[in-house]
């Protein structure tokens, strides 16, 4: 940031805040950075403006409460061994791509909607299909999601 005030005076003292938008503390810190911390503070982690420079805050630790829907690690296998390792939308092989890096690598897409349909006993030939990782990305862009015709065609017309 430029200043043409003396070094020892471009930095300034400001209270800094958390999230109830109490002051903690006073604190040296250049006049961007505390923009950024405050902001940060506040749970504002957009893009903050500073000089020609955008700064982004990231890292800020946080603890979440989620809920998660069981998969079978079975089922995925035993889908991979039906369809194998290639993409059914679009045909990609992390294998071909990668070599042997790539091998085995694959997502399984449930047709039905775990969250939707909720616990229930699913055929691995007929309830889920591998996709690629930008396959299954694209499959759910929505919700209800895409189904795989769909991005087919997506993909088809593009």
């Amino acid at each position: 940031m430029a200043c043409d005030w003396p070094e020892s005076e471009c930095w300034v003292t400001a209270p800094r805040l958390n999230k109830q938008i109490a002051i903690l503390e006073l604190d040296n810190e250049p006049p961007a950075q505390l923009l950024l911390t405050a902001n940060v503070l506040l749970g504002r982690t957009q893009e903050v403006p500073v000089a020609s420079k955008a700064l982004y805050a990231e890292g800020t630790r946080m603890s979440v409460l989620v809920s998660r829907y069981e998969r079978d690690a079975a089922a995925k296998e035993a889908c991979v061994e039906h369809f194998g390792c290639k993409c059914f939308v679009c045909g990609f092989s992390f294998a071909e791509q990668y070599g042997a890096a790539g091998e085995g690598v694959i997502e399984v897409h449930h047709l039905e909607s775990v969250s939707a349909s909720g616990p229930r006993l699913i055929d691995p030939t007929q309830d889920l299909r591998p996709l690629c990782s930008n396959c299954h990305t694209m499959v759910h862009r929505r919700f209800p999601a895409f189904s795989l015709d769909e991005v087919k065609a997506y993909l088809k017309n593009a």
